[in-house]
């Protein structure tokens, strides 16, 4: 069954639920934030009271967090 046929499928049986769209996702978007694996190292509380902090791990130089802030207050995140 294709999304066309489930489409069709909705539709004759009356559904008219709201789509999610590409358009309304970004809409509610309110903030969006990045960081990688070494930013957080480097905020460490263990880390920022050494006196000479060990540099992080290379493999977190290459971890990056998205975190979106939603219009309604709820947040999502992804890696």
């Amino acid at each position: 069954m294709t999304d066309m046929d489930i489409e069709k499928e909705i539709v004759a049986k009356g559904k008219t639920a709201a789509r999610v769209t590409p358009e309304r996702i970004e809409a509610v978007i309110s903030g969006e934030f990045y960081f990688t694996g070494a930013d957080g190292y480097r905020s460490s509380p263990l880390w920022l009271k050494q006196e000479e902090p060990e540099p992080a791990p290379q493999s977190l130089e290459l971890l990056t967090f998205c975190v979106l802030v939603l219009e309604n207050g709820y947040t999502v995140t992804g890696e």
